[in-house]
């Protein structure tokens, strides 16, 4: 899906976010510092601009979490949140990091 987005026009995503795509990139700009995460050996991170698109869509549409899972295709339960902080403390040493 957000591949599609980057591949598609302002129109497809001010119809996604409710957004013009100007106004989208100007945003991204001003936050992409305060909302970039390293990748780690255990994960690819969320970049910016997937963090901003699941706010904006969140916030644009009021979506269940649920629905921006399948669309983001983010984890599915809490445990697997738990799953993936466990690994990173066993592996790594450092408890609760997600």
């Amino acid at each position: 899906m957000l591949r599609d987005m980057s591949e598609n026009t302002g129109k497809t995503i001010r119809n996604f976010i409710r957004m013009r795509e100007d106004d989208f990139e100007y945003l991204l700009s001003m936050l992409t510092e305060q909302i970039s995460k390293q990748n780690t050996n255990m994960r690819l991170a969320v970049t910016p601009r997937e963090r901003l698109l699941i706010t904006l869509r969140y916030l644009a549409t009021g979506d269940s979490y649920i629905s921006l899972e399948y669309m983001f295709r983010l984890p599915k339960k809490a445990e697997e949140w738990k799953e993936i902080s466990d690994g990173f403390e066993r592996k790594f040493g450092f408890p609760h990091a997600i």
